[in-house]
């Protein structure tokens, strides 16, 4: 590899578009992930999944335009410079992945995210979900239950529900600022995603809900109830985020509309360590595939040869029968000497010369004998091994 490779944007998107990610990587000593960190931070877009396989397969794919960068891009987006295993821009300033540069650009109190305390021209989502929320009714434990797939995911009792759906409307639309899409996944429960690049990630708002003993009777056991406590959460609903911080509540010091600039950060760092899981689930998967296609030729070609084995042990022992056939008829002959054969004999050796005919490989001419089919199972090799045919056809004459 070169000590120095100077790469514009314009190159590198002309390179990951031509050869796969995972062996431009090699070239300059980085792993595919490190290389589509590069490319997210110049805005580079990348092959989506399937891509390489279709184009494989001959399907007519295209790719994804390159976008122009704001007017106010400096060089640093413009331009890459890349030794080996290192990375700087070009204005000689230190390489920063997507993460920190969000994580950095919502520390800035001037791209702080302000929540409104009545709704007014709200988000599409948040719109749908409000008319979903009306018609709804709460369940035994007091929450909203509103009709699946029609509003976004919101556990709150309905005196909750209008600042829930103030928080949620200052998120989205702070998101769509962002260049995140959020959606409602179709399902039994519904379920809030926001798309982060590739990766969907799912997120929540609920109410903390106490269970509070209700006043006992003297001939029951203690029985409980839900209590609504107006403590609102909004939480990242994802199983592996590496101590990634997943949730924001109410407390004695914060509230939850003071932490949604935290929220978006944690929700582009565990969008990033979704997509370094799913780029290894990928590599992994696809050195299991070449593992077992090359089990599988391995397979094929042992199968093949003890095919043929099985082939010449078939034609040798055709071979050696048909030969030993012919001597058994010449010798009955020799020991008759001059005595006329009975018409039943006679059959019977004419159909013993006949049938070496038919089983000798020599017979009209040599020839490549026809490949042994797939071994039996026991029990047909058993039968075909244990058949007894009559000695003559009962239609002949």
């Amino acid at each position: 590899m070169q000590e120095d490779a100077r790469l514009t944007r314009d190159e590198l998107y002309g390179l990951v578009w031509t050869e796969p990610m995972w062996t431009l990587a090699k070239r300059y000593g980085f792993s595919d992930v490190g290389l589509a960190k590069i490319c997210k931070k110049l805005r580079v877009p990348v092959p989506w999944r399937g891509y390489w396989a279709r184009k494989q397969a001959g399907q007519n794919v295209r790719r994804t335009p390159l976008g122009k960068l704001p007017a106010g891009a400096g060089p640093a987006m413009r331009e890459v410079v890349i030794r080996q295993r290192v990375v700087a821009h070009a204005d000689g300033s230190d390489a920063d992945g997507p993460v920190e540069s969000q994580e950095r650009f919502e520390r800035n109190p001037a791209n702080e995210i302000h929540v409104a305390s009545i709704l007014e021209a709200p988000h599409s989502l948040v719109a749908q979900s409000v008319l979903a929320l009306r018609r709804s009714k709460a369940n035994a434990s007091g929450v909203l239950q509103p009709k699946p797939g029609t509003c976004l995911d919101v556990r709150v009792s309905p005196a909750a529900a209008d600042r829930a759906m103030c928080i949620l409307d200052a998120l989205l639309k702070a998101l769509e600022t962002r260049g995140i899409v959020v959606s409602i996944r179709a399902g039994e429960s519904p379920v809030t995603v926001a798309r982060v690049g590739e990766e969907e990630v799912p997120f929540h708002v609920e109410e903390r809900f106490a269970r509070v003993e209700r006043k006992p009777s003297r001939y029951s056991w203690p029985e409980y109830e839900s209590v609504a406590s107006g403590e609102l959460a909004i939480r990242i609903d994802h199983y592996w985020a590496q101590g990634r911080r997943q949730s924001w509540a109410d407390g004695k010091k914060q509230r939850v509309e003071g932490c949604l600039n935290a929220f978006v950060a944690s929700l582009y760092a565990i969008a990033d360590l979704m997509r370094v899981r799913r780029l290894e689930q990928e590599e992994r998967e696809r050195a299991s595939r070449a593992e077992e296609a090359r089990r599988q030729a391995v397979k094929r070609r042992r199968d093949f040869e003890e095919g043929r084995v099985r082939t010449l042990d078939r034609v040798i022992a055709n071979w050696r029968d048909a030969r030993l056939f012919r001597e058994y008829v010449a010798d009955v002959q020799r020991a008759a000497d001059n005595v006329e054969l009975s018409a039943e004999l006679s059959r019977w050796l004419a159909w013993v010369e006949a049938y070496a005919d038919r089983i000798d490989p020599l017979k009209p001419s040599p020839q490549v004998p026809e490949p042994e089919p797939p071994e039996r199972s026991e029990y047909a090799s058993w039968m075909h091994e244990h058949a007894t045919l009559p000695l003559f056809d009962p239609e002949e004459p």
